[in-house]
């Protein structure tokens, strides 16, 4: 039963920190495309 809920909460955690990952690569994605479109489209 302990490990089964050490599991879970480091599951969580882990859902937590790659889902914060994503949201920064994406973020930076984001960027990127828009200082890409501004160079060809001053």
């Amino acid at each position: 039963m302990v490990v089964f809920e050490f599991l879970k909460y480091q599951y969580f955690i882990i859902v937590c920190i790659s889902s914060k990952i994503d949201r920064i690569l994406y973020n930076k994605n984001i960027n990127t495309l828009e200082n890409e479109y501004a160079k060809e489209n001053p």
